[in-house]
């Protein structure tokens, strides 16, 4: 009899690790597509916060007002389309209407409120003051102030 050990996984070992990994990783994924999903709602707030606040500095140096006009039907604002296909813009009211101004004089604008919501329900509110001050807020994220 030969008394020498081998070494090695046997087959059902090896299935076994296989089906562990497979259950792990279906766990996971859902967890995933949320955080990608919050990510985009985030990336594309910040990106427009950044051309509003970029749209004051305009009006600012060039002493010409600015404006950036949002609609529901696309993902547009101004020149600017941007594909953030996991998020919509949801409801807006800038002083009654679909366009925020602002003013070379100091920077003010047309106060008002843009809403965007991701596919997983998350919502952040972009919130523009008399001053022309943009600030990003949520009712239900722990990155953002509160609403």
């Amino acid at each position: 009899m030969d008394d020498r050990r081998q070494s090695g996984y046997t087959l059902i070992e090896l299935l076994l690790t296989i089906a562990l990994v497979g259950i792990f990783s279906r766990l996971a994924t859902p967890s995933f597509r949320t955080i990608i999903e919050q990510a985009q709602l985030r990336s594309s707030a910040e990106t427009l916060v950044a051309d509003m606040r970029q749209a004051r500095m305009n009006a600012i140096q060039s002493g010409i007002n600015q404006s950036m006009s949002f609609s529901t039907a696309r993902w547009c604002y101004a020149d600017n389309c941007t594909d953030f296909s996991t998020v919509s813009l949801s409801r807006f009211a800038f002083g009654g209407g679909n366009t925020i101004v602002f003013y070379a004089q100091r920077g003010f604008a047309r106060n008002g409120k843009l809403n965007l919501t991701g596919s997983a329900g998350s919502q952040v509110s972009i919130i523009v003051s008399l001053l022309g001050r943009v600030r990003i807020c949520s009712a239900n994220s722990s990155v953002y102030t509160s609403c």
